[in-house]
């Protein structure tokens, strides 16, 4: 409706730029018989001297921004429209014998002014196409024609070549990497190659580089966004294929632009890298706990605990501690060197960390079990009686597996470490709540378990967690 009312009183739009470009046209129509009496030589001339005469308009560039020059270039450009469209419907008339008529000729103007033509089938979108192909292409910056799949590319590169060939230009054309060695090769145009498939007749096979240096390149556009996207992951300059992205005209641009555009364009290549971990990881998963991961189902995914690091770690293997290890068993600084404190000290501090770890995880995981065990004790008598050291009840124990760094204290003694992570004194509990070993003493990089109250009695006491900084027993020892 609104449409409607602005064509009864402002008149169409459209109506007033084809009234524009059709004075175009007329000054095209005026210059025919003069290139019609030009030779071949003569013709081909021309090339040379519309860039030259755009070079001298053109002048110095040094210095001008990308938006001025290309505002130059496009002036210089429109000087000569109306002679190179004559050079281009001329050189049409010689090689394929097809006239543009008028109607193509403004629709050669409308593209090279950034607009869109709308054509139906039948009245040469192709042929009109060579118009503003050839104006912009003498700038010597590289012109792209994208159309919407490989035959139409090689189908329009082969017909209108000869047209370009004529004024001296040369064609270029992209296709699939199944046919270009992935991506590395495309095609020239060379009417002297001939072969007996439709793909590889008239074209010559050649490095990427040398299609996108000819004067026109006809391609994809998944191409020309795969060449792009490669070209931005080279390590180096020389070997991008791509000089610029100057001026395109695309083919059914509403595929293209709208329908095409939906589709990402994504480049896989092969894995690098040592392929064995993924076989040595595979074995670390199947050795772990349900204690060392934590599965997020809402997010779908997994993460390890401290608990589960420290064994991804043991797993896996470590260098250091081996070395180390080795060095306990028979090394000396006199024989091995300097070095070897330094890596013993590292290694050692390693391992405080990792217990400190693995005692704060077992301390919470006592909190939650000694929180729910008030329906495990058989009756309110025995969660009361004392236990005395010796007796029978005080040797179940429930075991709480700690990594010790050092031989265990006297008996009755609490050491400060035992004192940071939190002490336990209480009653036996008839189970046990944690599967481990029951030691008396434990060593180096040994997991010990001592007797721990599964229920805290009112002599509980619970203090603040706090980190480990000496070297000290990491672990908790019980005493009435």
């Amino acid at each position: 409706m609104l449409k409607n009312f602005v064509k009864l009183f402002g008149g169409d739009p459209n109506k007033k730029v084809v009234e524009q470009y059709s004075g175009m046209a007329r000054e095209i129509n005026d210059l025919e018989p003069e290139f019609e009496a030009l030779t071949d030589d003569a013709l081909r001339a021309k090339t040379d001297e519309f860039r030259a005469h755009v070079a001298e308009l053109v002048g110095n560039v040094e210095g001008l921004e990308e938006k001025e020059l290309f505002k130059l270039q496009q002036d210089a450009l429109e000087e000569i429209l109306p002679e190179a469209f004559a050079a281009v419907r001329e050189a049409s008339k010689r090689t394929l014998g097809q006239r543009h008529y008028d109607v193509q000729m403004i629709g050669g103007v409308a593209l090279h002014r950034g607009s869109i033509a709308e054509m139906r089938t039948g009245e040469g979108k192709t042929l009109v196409a060579t118009l503003p192909l050839y104006l912009n292409a003498l700038l010597d910056r590289g012109v792209h024609l994208i159309t919407v799949n490989d035959y139409l590319s090689r189908r329009d590169a082969r017909w209108m070549a000869p047209i370009f060939q004529l004024l001296g230009l040369s064609v270029g054309i992209l296709q699939m990497a199944a046919a270009t060695e992935n991506g590395k090769k495309a095609f020239i145009v060379d009417f002297e190659k001939e072969s007996p498939h439709e793909d590889q007749r008239h074209m010559r096979l050649v490095d990427r580089r040398l299609a996108y240096e000819c004067d026109i390149t006809y391609g994809t556009n998944a191409e020309f966004g795969f060449d792009y996207l490669r070209d931005n992951m080279t390590m180096r300059l020389n070997d991008r294929v791509q000089r610029g992205h100057h001026f395109a005209i695309i083919d059914e641009v509403d595929n293209v632009l709208i329908d095409e555009a939906r589709t990402p364009l994504i480049i896989s290549g092969p894995a690098s890298g040592n392929l064995e971990w993924y076989g040595k990881m595979s074995q670390v998963v199947n050795q772990l706990k349900p204690e060392d991961y934590e599965i997020n189902e809402k997010d779908r995914n997994i993460a390890l605990t401290e608990v589960g690091l420290a064994r991804a770690e043991q797993l896996l293997g470590d260098p250091e501690r081996g070395q180390r290890q080795n060095q306990d068993h028979g090394s000396s600084p006199e024989r091995d060197g300097p070095g070897v404190g330094r890596d013993k000290q590292q290694g050692d501090e390693r391992d405080q960390r990792t217990g400190r770890q693995h005692c704060e995880h077992e301390a919470r995981l006592l909190r939650r079990m000694q929180q729910r065990s008030d329906r495990g004790c058989r009756s309110e008598r025995r969660r009361r009686r004392r236990i005395r050291p010796g007796t029978r009840a005080g040797r179940r124990r429930a075991t709480l597996p700690v990594r010790a760094a050092g031989k265990l204290g006297e008996r009755g003694e609490v050491s400060a470490a035992a004192r940071a992570v939190g002490v336990v004194t209480g009653r036996c509990a008839t189970r046990r709540a944690h599967a481990g070993l029951s030691r008396r003493n434990g060593h180096d990089g040994e997991m010990v378990s001592w007797s721990m109250s599964s229920r805290p009695s009112r002599r509980t006491k619970w203090k603040s967690m706090a980190p480990l900084t000496l070297p000290e027993l990491l672990v908790i020892v019980y005493r009435p």
